[in-house]
């Protein structure tokens, strides 16, 4: 309930307190004893009982702080062109964002000073310091093994999608009209000095049909443009995903560009590189070019439609192929725990590389799933709005459905969404469930908000704090949603904007 009320004592007084949800019950052991199993899996670091990952901090003149892309790149190349000197120094180290983690701890290295990179027409002092000496317990630890992992993952050649997941692009389950791919999203989390992976096995639909097949039937020029800027395609020829934020009809496959990859150094144009490459021939030379703007480099990346396949599943498509996906696309926890164990599989599929590297680190993943023991509670009723309730006794997997009015919640006058210029697609797609969810599931009383897209470069944390300072000055806000881009918890804008709004608004 949401007047839940409780007693506190102040200087021996009782002083009565409103809690807006329902305290969290403390644990106990009322109920049925249960096993749970979760999906965190546990690093073993056979590192000889000294867990202890030491820090270097790299540090240049002029300074690079590594807080935009542009300078994370830049500072990745001045570093790999340290390499040599620092496998001088260490056996083993991975470079991650201005650091360099090593279980080896360096004291000479502090003579990595004054030394001369230039990069990008600027010559820059690097020095190495040790930063840090960090126990497991240290949240900055997952660094070191995020880069770890992400190794792993390159060397069995699973592919990165926008939304921070890793498809397996081999093997795809061939529907009706769409492809289903497996598919993992992996987190890393520090608990009691030891290091978990956290790992949610899922799926990545991609379609059959061309992207060049589906623009040919969306009209004019406008209607192309609205439909595909904002989605994302995969290249049939080497598997990658990526975002569309244009598409440029002044260019066709025979426009050329200078190719400084796979030994070319030469003027070529889109089509021979694509058929020198991968052995694919352009049959329309009149098709426009998908316009790909990568934030890391901050250049742009021409793709062309007929290689092109959209992400993503239709609902009539889901509908014609529901058998066939519903335990994978729903998937309980065996399911779950199958799909894992294929995925581990799948890790140690080049067996050569992937005990290469584990014996490298002396680092392997326990394959067990971490289990603990709890207590099933005697289920109650839930109660909603309009006197609704809920046996919970009932409940198979969601009872949300059963409530149209929320039990207790105060109105928003004023509130306000914020966008980044590229997110203008998951915008309008949260505006419209949020519509829904709002005036017909939960008929919550609110204003209408105020929908701002940034003028600015949405990667920089003071382009959205401007923004919601000039908006403050004008407008009362109760609710500010920021729809930042990036992965799910490595958003570059994330943690500074958080900052902002707690201590500033």
């Amino acid at each position: 309930l949401l007047d839940n009320k409780s007693s506190s004592s102040s200087k021996g007084s009782a002083m009565e307190v409103d809690h807006p949800f329902p305290l969290k019950p403390e644990s106990s052991r009322m109920g049925r004893p249960v096993m749970i199993y979760s999906n965190h899996y546990k690093f073993k670091c056979n590192t000889g009982g000294r867990n202890v990952l030491f820090e270097y901090q790299v540090k240049t003149a002029p300074q690079l702080t590594c807080h935009s892309n542009e300078e994370k790149l830049k500072m990745a190349k001045i570093v790999k062109k340290l390499r040599p000197k620092l496998e001088g120094y260490f056996e083993n180290h991975v470079y991650w964002e201005g650091f360099i983690y090593s279980f080896e701890k360096v004291d000479e290295i502090s003579t990595i000073t004054e030394e001369e990179i230039e990069e990008d027409g600027v010559t820059y002092m690097v020095s190495i310091d040790l930063h840090a000496d960090l126990t497991f317990e240290n949240p900055r630890v997952t660094r070191f093994f995020r880069a770890f992992f992400n190794q792993m993952l390159k060397k069995c050649k699973l592919r990165l999608t926008r939304a921070g997941k890793h498809f397996d692009p081999r093997k795809p389950m061939e529907l009706e009209g769409v492809n289903m791919y497996r598919a993992y999203f992996n987190t890393m989390r520090t608990f009691g000095g030891n290091i978990y992976l956290n790992m949610n096995p899922s799926v990545k639909f991609f379609q059959q049909e061309p992207l060049l097949d589906r623009m040919y039937d969306m009209g004019n020029e406008r209607q192309v443009r609205d439909a595909l800027i904002g989605r994302s395609v995969m290249t049939i020829y080497n598997n990658r995903v990526y975002k569309i934020d244009d598409i440029d009809f002044s260019k066709n496959p025979r426009n050329t560009f200078f190719c400084d990859q796979h030994s070319k150094n030469k003027e070529m144009s889109f089509g021979d590189y694509i058929f020198e490459n991968y052995k694919c021939k352009v049959n329309d030379y009149s098709q426009p070019m998908l316009k790909h703007h990568n934030m890391r480099t901050n250049q742009d990346l021409y793709l062309i439609p007929e290689f092109c396949v959209l992400t993503g599943i239709t609902e009539e498509q889901k509908g014609r192929n529901f058998r066939a996906i519903k335990n994978d696309m729903f998937a309980n926890a065996q399911t779950k725990n199958e799909q894992a164990k294929f995925f581990f599989q799948t890790l140690k599929k080049d067996k050569k590389a992937y005990e290469e590297l584990t014996e490298k680190w002396k680092i392997e993943i326990n394959e067990s799933p971490i289990k603990t023991q709890a207590y099933k509670l005697t289920p109650a009723k839930i109660y909603g709005g309009k006197k609704a309730s809920f046996d919970l006794s009932r409940m198979k997997r969601d009872f949300s459905r059963e409530f149209s009015v929320p039990f207790k919640a105060k109105k928003i006058n004023g509130w306000a969404i914020i966008y980044g210029k590229y997110s203008s697609r998951e915008h309008q797609t949260f505006m419209k469930q949020l519509k829904q969810t709002v005036t017909v599931d939960f008929e919550y009383k609110c204003t209408k908000p105020i929908e701002i897209q940034l003028r600015g470069d949405d990667r920089r944390p003071q382009t959205w704090i401007d923004t919601i300072y000039d908006l403050q000055k004008e407008n009362q806000l109760d609710v500010i949603i920021c729809i930042a881009p990036g992965r799910k918890g490595a958003s570059p804008i994330y943690e500074p904007l958080k900052y902002y709004l707690q201590t500033e608004c």
